[in-house]
């Protein structure tokens, strides 16, 4: 019963975050959030994010920096055992998470609060690039 809790409260905090951060996906900021078919459930160890090549990893310290944890998206052409017979120029779409990929947290122990930090931090810094 509490790891049915622990995926409800997951499964809340990954709504709220689409619902904040969809209309951040615009202009010279582009973000791809995730989605889940209807019929399946999620249980949202992370959420993952796409953004512009060209801002990941600047968007990740920025995040880091002002206190929240973000991982790369790590597909399997980027994992060490796989290395010599998966050629990432074969898995086009494994090299764009590759170069675009990010994680942020949506556990269970995030609160509202914690939330919208993260949010108004996207928001901060997407605002902040030149146009």
């Amino acid at each position: 019963i509490r790891s049915k809790q622990i995926i409800k409260k997951r499964q809340k905090n990954a709504a709220y975050l689409t619902k904040k951060l969809a209309p951040l996906g615009k202009e010279d900021f582009y973000m791809q959030l995730p989605t889940v078919s209807r019929g399946v459930e999620h249980a949202w160890m992370f959420y993952p994010i796409m953004v512009s090549e060209h801002v990941r990893d600047d968007l990740a310290l920025y995040l880091e920096e002002n206190g929240v944890q973000t991982r790369m998206i790590m597909p399997l052409t980027n994992q060490p055992v796989y290395k010599d017979w998966m050629r990432e120029k074969d898995y086009p779409i494994a090299k764009q998470v590759n170069e675009c990929g990010l994680l942020l947290g949506c556990h269970h122990f995030l609160e509202k609060k914690h939330l919208d930090y993260m949010v108004n931090l996207i928001s901060t810094f997407n605002h902040a690039l030149p146009r």
